[in-house]
């Protein structure tokens, strides 16, 4: 394989998605089970991450709301206090940026799920954790305990991964709950305020 950049837009884009390929396949369907049974068992799902990895919630936020879930983003003027008997769901590439470790720690405190995507087992926002879902990827915060590499820079492979598996969680979810999951349904709960 040559070096990125020394080919065409369309060839590394090719290259990015081999990359994801091989990074998927290492992904657990036993805990990504586990999170689709504590979403079941939630009463209501709150997000957060921080930069790209908290865009790429905000679409799983959004999914899951066109399935008819309660969910909230962290950080949102109108999202409510977590209490027990709520999840909390953060993605973060290093699970040790200080906001969302914060975020975890409080969600434990008050009784809340705790569910996390990130590359590390061992990463301090896991520590609290009910729920664990590693996904392979490299991050720009790396402290040299990561045997994964990317041709990508920074949090790239992480991130695409999270969204490319929050959107395969969606439709698992939908079939394993019987929800109906078309454009039309979808439509119905989607912003009309645009």
């Amino acid at each position: 394989m040559s070096v990125p950049g020394m080919e065409m837009a369309p060839s590394i884009a090719f290259m990015v998605l081999e990359e994801l390929t091989g990074a998927m396949g290492q992904v657990s369907a036993k805990q990504c089970e586990a999170l689709l049974d504590a979403i079941c068992e939630a009463k209501e799902i709150f997000i957060a991450g921080s930069g790209r990895s908290l865009l790429v919630m905000r679409c799983f936020a959004m999914r899951l709301m066109h399935l008819g879930y309660k969910v909230h983003v962290v950080g949102e003027t109108t999202t409510p206090a977590i209490q027990e008997k709520d999840l909390l769901i953060i993605g973060s590439g290093s699970g040790k940026t200080s906001s969302v470790v914060r975020f975890s720690e409080k969600a434990k405190k008050v009784g809340a799920k705790l569910a996390v995507f990130s590359i590390f087992a061992d990463a301090p926002i896991v520590e609290n954790a009910d729920i664990f879902v590693k996904i392979p990827g490299v991050t720009a915060k790396n402290t040299g305990n990561n045997k994964n590499s990317s041709i990508q820079i920074g949090g790239n492979c992480f991130e695409q991964c999270l969204l490319i598996l929050g959107d395969a969680l969606i439709m698992r979810l939908a079939v394993r709950e019987n929800i109906v999951m078309d454009d039309a349904a979808i439509m119905r709960r989607h912003a009309n305020l645009e």
